[in-house]
């Protein structure tokens, strides 16, 4: 595959930067201004980036956590945005008897994904 290098405009600071294309397939116009954005060192956009990698691994988090609870893996996707975002500020679902999940954005502003499995062993005498 053939490579053009054009320039892109970022969409948060307007700058232009300078990406690889691929020549030969009919890309989007704005593939251009995607590229560069994903380029750019502005704070926008670096911010834009982080969101991102933090939303992949929440994702990867939770698939590996609560593999065997589809409903739980669902509400927790659906989740990952609104806490992104800062629309909620913690989620957290009771399973069942041994079971928690909860999510949050931690004081670095990583996404925190956790199961809580709790397990008493009690004795009355």
């Amino acid at each position: 595959m053939e490579f053009e290098t054009v320039y892109g405009t970022c969409r948060h600071c307007q700058q232009k930067v300078m990406v690889k294309m691929p020549k030969d397939i009919n890309v989007h116009e704005d593939y251009a201004d995607d590229l560069a954005t994903q380029e750019c060192t502005c704070a926008e956009a670096r911010l834009e980036r982080d969101k991102k990698k933090a939303r992949a691994d929440a994702y990867e988090s939770i698939n590996k956590l609560f593999n065997n609870y589809e409903s739980v893996k669902n509400i927790l996707t659906a989740a990952v945005q609104p806490l992104i975002t800062g629309k909620i500020e913690n989620l957290t679902i009771k399973v069942n008897k041994e079971t928690k999940a909860t999510m949050k954005i931690t004081t670095k502003g990583k996404i925190r994904v956790e199961k809580i499995n709790t397990f008493g062993e009690v004795e009355e005498v």
